[in-house]
C-alpha cells in the first residue's frame, strides 16, 4: 500500500503520513519501507513510500487510532484481490522481529 493511498484513507494531506513514515523508521520501529514511483500531488512530483501491511498499520494507528479499521479493511481487499504479498520487515530484517519486543500480558 502507498503512503498516498494511506494519506487518502485518513484524509491527510500526503507529506504528512511522508513524515510519520520517516519519523518512526527513524526511531527503528520498522526499517524504511521503498520508494515507489514519482505520483504529481498538487501539480508537483511527489514519491511515495511503498509500505507492507505490518507499516501501514503501524502508520494509521499513530496518525489515526481511530481510522485503523479502514485500513484493515483495505488490506482486506487487498489479500481478497490476490495481490502479491510483500515480504514483512521482520522477514527482511530479522532484528526488527515484533517478537523481540515485550508486550503486555493480558489477564
Amino acid at each position: 500500500m502507498s503512503s498516498k493511498e494511506i494519506a487518502d484513507l485518513l484524509g491527510l494531506r500526503h507529506d504528512s503520513v511522508k513524515r510519520a513514515i520517516e519519523r518512526l523508521a527513524d526511531k527503528g520501529i520498522y526499517a524504511f519501507p521503498p520508494l515507489g514511483e514519482k505520483v504529481l500531488t498538487g501539480g508537483r512530483p511527489s514519491q511515495d513510500y511503498r509500505c507492507d501491511k505490518r507499516t501501514s498499520m503501524i502508520v494509521v494507528a499513530q496518525l489515526s487510532p481511530e481510522a485503523t479499521a479502514r485500513i484493515v479493511d483495505r488490506w482486506q481487499e487487498l489479500e481478497a484481490q490476490g495481490k502479491p504479498a510483500r515480504a514483512t520487515n521482520s522477514q527482511k530484517y530479522p532484528e526488527r522481529d515484533p517478537g523481540k519486543y515485550p508486550t503486555a500480558e493480558r489477564g
